[in-house]
């Protein structure tokens, strides 16, 4: 009777042990919309045209970074940090939201930006979408309200490939 006890406990573990392993790859398989997670080279543009290059890189762990060429500010705008955020596929649709901070001179408010991203896979290696930027005091909650975009930009992307 023990022997058989532990045998059907046995087998029932061994049916069970796969399930339980696997429930994990099915979380981790959700972003699967990008064909390769990596560095994507970007263009922006405005309606007016050509606005700076970045790097958007999108990790395995659902989290992204992204560096821009516009960084140094100009005119019209204080320097701000590189971003950091999160992503998340459905389909073929990428939606993220980063966070940075402008770098003011003379006397400007310090801000937290924050810029929402949906883009679309287009190919096998490329993505395209828009992004929209908001801003908010330093002491907000920069995911408490959606006030109006500062800025809207479309661009566009192609994987980073390593050089074989």
């Amino acid at each position: 009777m023990k022997i058989r006890k532990i045998f059907s406990t046995a087998v029932f573990a061994s049916l069970l042990m796969p399930a339980i392993l696997n429930s994990g790859a099915a979380t981790a398989s959700e972003n699967k919309c990008l064909p390769e997670p990596g560095a994507y080279i970007i263009t922006l543009e405005s309606t007016s045209g050509f606005v700076a290059r970045g790097v958007i890189s999108f990790d395995e762990e659902d989290t992204l970074a992204v560096t821009s060429s516009n960084e140094g500010g100009s005119t019209n705008f204080a320097p701000f940090t590189s971003q950091l955020g999160t992503w998340k596929c459905v389909g073929n649709q990428i939606t993220a939201r980063t966070i940075d901070f402008t770098l003011p001179l003379n006397g400007q408010n310090k801000q937290i930006g924050r810029i929402d991203y949906k883009a679309t896979v287009t190919g096998k290696n490329m993505i395209q979408g828009t992004l929209e930027g908001r801003f908010f005091p330093l002491n907000g909650n920069p995911q408490a309200s959606d006030p109006a975009p500062a800025f809207t930009n479309t661009f566009r992307g192609e994987l980073i490939k390593p050089r074989l």
